[in-house]
């Protein structure tokens, strides 16, 4: 699952801050309602990524390649906005290129 980080752009505020201020940042954003979400979401779907990494993901989650964009970055934005992706796994997802199980269940949609 390491390519899935060429997906995951959310909006990564500063590379200078810290992971969970970032996080932070990022769920109180999120929180603020569906229009916040959508704009997010609509970014992140946006974002370029390799065929390879797709085909990659598409594998891992079972799900077809098409919709690696719009599946991977409804579920990790979902998974912010409820706090079932907590700080742990973000700062271990940007911060250390791991994909945590918590964040493996979420994008697996468990």
């Amino acid at each position: 699952m390491r390519s899935l980080m060429a997906v995951l752009g959310l909006l990564i505020l500063s590379g200078c801050s810290s992971y969970a201020s970032e996080y932070d940042a990022v769920a109180y954003y999120l929180r603020g309602g569906s229009a916040a979400r959508s704009a997010v979401e609509q970014k992140c779907i946006e974002r370029r990524t390799s065929e390879k990494a797709r085909r990659e993901i598409a594998a891992e989650l079972n799900i077809p390649e098409k919709r690696v964009p719009t599946v991977v970055c409804g579920r990790i934005i979902k998974g912010i906005a409820s706090g079932r992706v907590t700080r742990e796994d973000y700062a271990a997802l940007y911060g250390e290129d791991k994909v945590t199980p918590n964040m493996q269940s979420v994008l697996l949609g468990n």
